[in-house]
């Protein structure tokens, strides 16, 4: 999933790359990505979704774009998970600076 699509982007920015794979070990996939890929003058930051916060892992889910899958719907339903973490605890993502103090 590629997710880096703004309105501040320069000539600086990177293309933020994150690999979705449940059942394959990082290290691998990263070796693999980076002898067939030049990521550096590419400027592609690679990161594995298992390694991300949940905050991170839910932009990726809502605003990613999907490169290649083999299965969309495995990914989606792998996806389920994390949208069901994020649902009971995003309120306490969003509280106001007022709601903390109240409390």
């Amino acid at each position: 999933m590629c997710c880096n699509r703004n309105n501040w982007e320069t000539n600086r920015s990177d293309i933020d790359i994150c690999i979705v794979a449940p059942n394959k070990e990082n290290y691998e996939l990263l070796s693999v990505f980076l002898r067939n890929i030049d990521v550096v003058s590419k400027k592609y930051d690679i990161r594995f979704f298992s390694e991300l916060p949940l905050y991170i892992k839910i932009q990726v889910i809502n605003d990613g774009i999907l490169i290649y899958s083999l299965d969309k719907l495995d990914l989606y339903e792998y996806f389920y998970f994390y949208r069901k973490l994020w649902a009971d605890q995003k309120h306490r993502q969003e509280i106001s600076k007022e709601e903390l103090l109240s409390m």
